[in-house]
């Protein structure tokens, strides 16, 4: 069996330590997605992409929490 999976995770989980600028505390993983997402025009197809390496997990974009955000304060204008 082969320990690429587990490798996999790792560096998608790695977190840049704190002497690190800009990309303190941000992970690996979302920068490589973000980088894979434009190279492929969309973050799903980045996804699917990374699928076939064996790199699984949720995914929940930034794009999509914000506009989630946006929904929820869009209603609660509505409301008033």
């Amino acid at each position: 069996m082969s320990d690429m999976p587990k490798l996999y995770e790792r560096v998608f989980q790695y977190r840049f330590d704190q002497t690190d600028g800009a990309l303190a505390g941000h992970p690996l993983g979302n920068l490589i997605i973000a980088g894979i997402s434009e190279m492929q025009g969309s973050t799903y197809n980045a996804m699917q992409l990374l699928t076939r390496v064996h790199v699984t997990g949720k995914v929940l974009s930034c794009q999509l929490r914000l506009l989630l955000t946006l929904a929820l304060a869009v209603f609660k204008m509505d409301m008033k």
